[in-house]
């Protein structure tokens, strides 16, 4: 190819760039994403934007010069978002810059900016992390904030850190913000803004805001909004709000909205779009009108072709607020509608799916679904303890897909790792086992069979068995609540009576229970649960027999002392310990060697920064293959860092737990929950083997230099 000459079909960039270095990086990098898509290895952008970067650092800011640049940033909805306020531009004579493809991280934002040289405007869906160098390096007119909730923690960790590191970015900016009203964080994310129009979306309260990120004080949700009576800080009033099901009012303005895309939810992300515009002086009532007009966002959703005669739906669906919404818009289809559940654990889908169990599936009770994908048998167990009939188990969510179309429609609701490569085979028409890595999962047909055939026979107790789920809302960040479903179901098969009491943070501890769980949390709601739990009597409660699990957080506030927000404070006093922050975040798959030799190897996932010394003579649960210990197995106690949740994937440490309350037990048929223990024991190996074989190149490297 000469010098100077650009590959047929490629974009001519040259003429956008404002200096030389910036146009030469921009037409290498255009070239090297229309090469990838040529090759068949992707769609090219983010290739395109990473060639980019490498040869200009500061292309973004080159590129974004001279342009109105909209940022669009939440953990759900920001590709609606910002796909309806392009649509609205595009209708009103602008020539708009957008990472239509969901690219959102800074190579998927320069690419969409140098691939459209003669925009005016940009809008930029963008990843919650990567907002902060946005922010700094594209200059944006608006800013669209959505709401924050968990996703990715092992990348994020905490929903407050994530709003912390926005407020830090935020303050002092010259943007018009556009905020959720709603989210306390995204409120206290954006309090050194200078123009804020906030957005009501008339959403109920949820997990991830019960404590006020500025002072820690338990927040009270009502009608009229959220409000802190530590520091007084309220909802703000908002300029726009979602009216009912498909109307929006704007600067008093009811706006009537029928929109092309699937879920009520979308209503309120195009609230936020509407907003949007009027920020950007333009009508917000002809907007409208087009943005009803789109009816398909980044390949979402998507038709799959499942043989000659059967199709499947296939939606995106990446954390618990997404999953409640839709399990919600699902357990409102016919009966005969099955449903494919896929979870990857890949950097981009997260590596922990513990926050399944905080998606309530007990709405598919009696319905058919399947299992899929590298975390299949962590989906399988969910649905099958939630009353579901799982029919079908494989790696491969067209697999599953096929065995459940026989019987009727099909959804297929993936992650996002999964959603992609099912558009890329579709695109492809590639065969089975295309989904990426399967070890450990085979593929397995269960048995319509009943709860009660799972049962062994045995008399039941007199008596129900009350497990206590203690303060979810503030110690339930990490899935942990799997851990009383878990409990009670494992009861109820051997046919026990059990139930589940949630103890919610403003309301007293009963007594009489017979198990108190407590989960992980982070850390201003580890200080508004201690400030509870101190006077609620637990200790007295696990002294008169009673058992008490605390996980993560719960570990730390079980011990007799507990380091938060740089103030050493006392703990429970369960046991003799001390937590303070570590030197690094302990983060990933581990399995450990129990002290008890009869509870086996357990496995889990730990996400935590403390580190928590034990004193005295009290005994580890278990033992990392580094010799480090973990966590407290005592009389009716445990404390431990390991999610999962981790008396799921570990029936016999369960089986323990209620043996301290009912005696002894009959057998269980273990089938997904032995298959779970033993895939997570398998991808511990894995790890383990794969980072050997890292440390002995780096090595060799060594030695060769």
């Amino acid at each position: 190819m000469p010098d100077g000459a650009r590959p047929q079909g490629a974009p001519d960039v040259a003429r956008s760039g404002r200096g030389p270095t910036r146009s030469v990086a921009a037409s290498i990098g255009l070239g090297a994403g229309w090469l990838a898509r040529t090759t068949r290895r992707g769609d090219g952008v983010q290739i395109a934007g990473r060639v980019m970067l490498r040869l200009s650092p500061s292309i973004g800011r080159r590129l974004a010069a001279g342009r109105r640049v909209v940022l669009i940033s939440a953990t759900n909805g920001k590709t609606s978002t910002s796909a309806m306020l392009a649509a609205a531009l595009r209708a009103g004579g602008e020539v708009v810059a957008h990472n239509a493809s969901g690219a959102n991280l800074m190579p998927g934002l320069v690419a969409a900016l140098a691939a459209a040289p003669n925009a005016t405007t940009a809008v930029l869906e963008t990843d919650e992390g990567a907002l902060i160098q946005a922010l700094r390096d594209l200059a944006p007119t608006v800013v669209v904030l959505g709401e924050l909730s968990r996703d990715q923690l092992d990348r994020y960790h905490e929903v407050r850190a994530l709003a912390q590191r926005w407020q830090g970015a935020l303050s002092g900016t010259r943007a018009t913000v556009v905020a959720v009203a709603n989210d306390p964080n995204v409120a206290w994310s954006v309090e050194g803004v200078e123009t804020v129009r906030w957005v009501d979306l008339q959403l109920p309260a949820r997990l991830d805001t019960a404590s006020c990120p500025a002072c820690a004080r338990l927040l009270e949700h009502a009608a009229s909004g959220w409000r802190c009576h530590g520091c007084g800080r309220v909802q703000p009033t908002a300029i726009t709000t979602v009216q009912r099901s498909n109307q929006v009012a704007i600067n008093g303005t009811t706006i009537g909205l029928d929109l092309g895309l699937m879920g009520a939810w979308q209503y309120a992300n195009a609230a936020l779009a509407l907003t949007a515009v009027d920020a950007l002086g333009l009508e917000p009532r002809a907007a409208s009108v087009a943005m009803a007009s789109v009816r398909e966002v980044a390949n979402r959703p998507t038709r799959v072709a499942l043989d000659g005669t059967h199709h499947a739906e296939t939606v995106l669906v990446k954390n618990p607020a997404g999953w409640t919404a839709l399990v919600a818009e699902l357990a409102g289809r016919e009966p005969d509608v099955g449903v494919v559940v896929v979870q990857n654990d890949r950097t981009a889908d997260g590596r922990d799916p513990s926050f399944l169990w905080d998606v309530p599936f007990e709405s598919f009770a009696g319905r058919r679904v399947g299992a899929a994908g590298t975390r299949a048998y962590d989906v399988a167990t969910r649905l099958d303890l939630a009353g579901a009939d799982v029919v079908a188990v494989d790696a491969d969510p067209l697999v599953v897909a096929r065995r459940l179309a026989s019987a009727g429609p099909v959804v297929i609701a993936a992650s996002y790792t999964s959603f992609y490569e099912m558009v890329r085979r579709v695109a492809r028409g590639r065969g089975r086992r295309a989904n990426g890595s399967s070890a450990g999962v085979q593929h397995h047909v269960a048995a319509s069979v009943s709860s009660d055939a799972r049962r062994p026979s045995m008399a039941t107790r007199d008596s129900e068995i009350a497990i206590g789920l203690i303060y979810p809302e503030l110690l339930g960040t990490y899935g942990d609540r799997g851990n009383a479903v878990v409990l009670r179901e494992r009861l109820r098969r051997r046919g026990i009576a059990a139930r589940v009491v949630e103890v919610a943070a403003d309301d007293a501890v009963p007594s009489g229970l017979d198990c108190y769980l407590l989960g992980g949390g982070e850390d201003l709601a580890e200080i508004a649960a201690l400030d509870r739990l101190e006077h609620a009597g637990l200790r007295d409660a696990w002294t008169r027999g009673a058992v008490v699990v605390g996980v993560c957080a719960g570990l730390q506030l079980l011990g007799s002392r507990v380091l938060l927000e740089g103030t050493l404070r006392d703990g429970l006093g369960f046991f003799e310990a001390t937590t303070e922050p570590g030197p690094a975040r302990c983060v990933g798959e581990v399995a450990i060697d129990a002290s008890d030799p009869t509870l086996g190897v357990l496995t889990g996932f730990e996400n935590h920064q403390g580190i928590t010394a034990v004193g005295g003579s009290a005994r580890p649960l278990g033992v990392h293959g580094d010799g480090r210990e973990e966590g407290i197995l005592g009389e009716r106690l445990i404390g431990t860092y390991l999610h999962g949740p981790i008396l799921v994937r570990n029936p016999l440490l369960a089986d323990r737990v209620l043996t301290w309350m009912v005696g002894p037990l009959a057998p269980l048929d273990d089938g997904f929950e032995d298959k779970l223990h033993g895939a997570r024991l398998r991808a511990v190996a894995r790890a383990k083997g794969a980072s050997r074989t890292n440390r002995l190149r780096g090595r060799l490297r060594e030695q060769l230099q």
